[in-house]
This record gives structure tokens, sequence and C-alpha cells, in this order.
């Protein structure tokens, strides 16, 4: 076996030896996020079924639970949700780095993108970069919101990055 085999043999050792546990408080508070993100999620299809559907035009969701505004609960959720997988993604690069893994920056590359788009979600500077990229572009349809377009760029850039790192985790 060759220097890269057994390498690659002790970073999978290394990555089996420090797998954590969620333990009973990381599973309910997985639970309740998935709850609280169910229940949003439900909230707002009653809303577009009553309401576009059975035609009660005057049906409104409160701004605070509606998935279409910014500033109210699913963007706090949402925004914190980003800062715990960035977060975790961090302390999975900086427990890589320790080892010596290869992958590590890819971790943290990853962490910074999702730390970059919770900071996004919860201040909207997405919502400031619309006018000034749709004016000069003409951008109308899909693209009307320029602010797609950068967001679109920065999705592609950190996909092939976490698919690279996605393809090195255990199934488990």
């Amino acid at each position: 076996m060759g220097h890269m085999g057994l390498r690659r043999q002790l970073e999978d050792k290394e990555i089996a030896d420090s797998r954590v546990a969620l333990g009973r408080t990381g599973r309910r508070f997985f639970m309740a996020l998935v709850s609280v993100a169910a229940g949003l999620v439900v909230i707002n299809v009653v809303y577009f079924a009553v309401r576009f559907g059975l035609g009660h035009e005057s049906v409104r969701v409160p701004q605070l639970f509606n998935l279409n505004h910014e500033e109210n609960l699913p963007a706090s959720l949402s925004g914190s949700m980003l800062a715990i997988v960035a977060l975790l993604s961090l302390a999975i690069g900086l427990l890589r780095r320790r080892r010596r893994a290869r992958e590590s920056v890819l971790w943290f590359v990853l962490a910074s993108g999702l730390f970059y788009f919770c900071i996004d979600e919860l201040t909207q500077i997405h919502e400031q970069l619309s006018e000034p990229i749709r004016d000069p572009f003409g951008l109308t349809g899909i693209f009307y919101f320029g602010w797609v377009v950068p967001a679109i760029a920065a999705l592609a850039a950190l996909l092939p990055i976490a698919l690279k790192i996605t393809r090195r985790l255990e199934p488990r």
C-alpha cells in the first residue's frame, strides 16, 4: 500500500474516532427547531390555501409568521439555523486541521459562506443589492430581485465544496 493509501486509512480511522453523539438535549433541540419550522410552513400553507384557494382575499398571515417577509420569526429562525450550521462547520474544520486533514480548509470556506448567509438573512444585505443590480442590467422576471444573481454565484461557488466534503462523510 502506498503512502497516500495509508494516509487515507489513518484519516478514515480518525474520522471514525471523532464521532459526536447528539445526546438527548441535542435531539430535543433538533426536534424543537424542526417543529417550529414545520409549524411556520403549515401556517403559511393554510394561509395560501384559504386566501388563494378559497378566494378569501382579506385573510392575512401576521407579519411575525409570514415566510414572505423579513425581520420576523421565520427570518430569525433561518438565520439562527445558518449560524448553528456555520459554527458546526467551523468546529469540524478546527478538528480536521488539528488532525492535519487535507480538507480542513474546505470546512473553513464552507463555514465562512454560511456565516455570510446567516448575517445576510438577519440584516437583509441582499435586499439592498436588488436595485443596484437590477436597474443597470434591466433585469426582469426571476431576476427582478437583483440579489438573486450574486446569490446564485455564491451558491454555485460553495456547492462543489459542500459536495466534496459531503462525499467524505460517513453515511451514518
